[in-house]
């Protein structure tokens, strides 16, 4: 299975690319995600897969050990900015069954996939790098 999940996608250079399709299809196949957006992003809307792990990008290097390798993981952020930052990291330390997901929440939001949300955490901003929660500043 995890090399059905490897075929898909994109690679350039070290790092491989998945559509937000492709991942949810990966998810659908057991491929897990990895948030490692920040906890109140992650508190608003959230990627409407079976088996997510939330680990902020800024944490990885101390809470990388928990993650399942025998699993293909998609790292997943906003943007896909950090997540191929996660990608390097995790493939220095041994990690091989890994991919990016292309344009993070924003994309998948954009294409109509499954999405968890929670009102009461809603983030309000004037672009995707100043959001916070709504009602209060930072």
């Amino acid at each position: 299975m995890l090399t059905d999940l490897e075929d898909s996608g994109i690679k350039i250079g070290k790092i491989h690319h998945l559509s937000p399709r492709e991942a949810f299809e990966a998810a659908k196949k057991g491929a897990v995600f990895v948030d490692v957006r920040h906890a109140y992003e992650t508190c608003y809307k959230g990627f409407g897969v079976e088996e997510v792990i939330y680990i902020d990008h800024e944490e990885i290097k101390e809470r990388y050990t928990g993650l399942p390798q025998d699993k293909f993981l998609v790292i997943a952020d906003s943007v896909g900015l950090h997540s191929k930052e996660v990608i390097e990291f995790l493939q220095q330390v041994g990690f091989t069954h890994l991919a990016n997901l292309n344009g993070g929440i924003f994309d998948w939001e954009r294409d109509g996939l499954p999405l968890k949300t929670n009102k009461k955490e809603k983030l309000t901003g004037s672009c995707a790098c100043m959001l916070k929660p709504h009602g209060k500043r930072k």
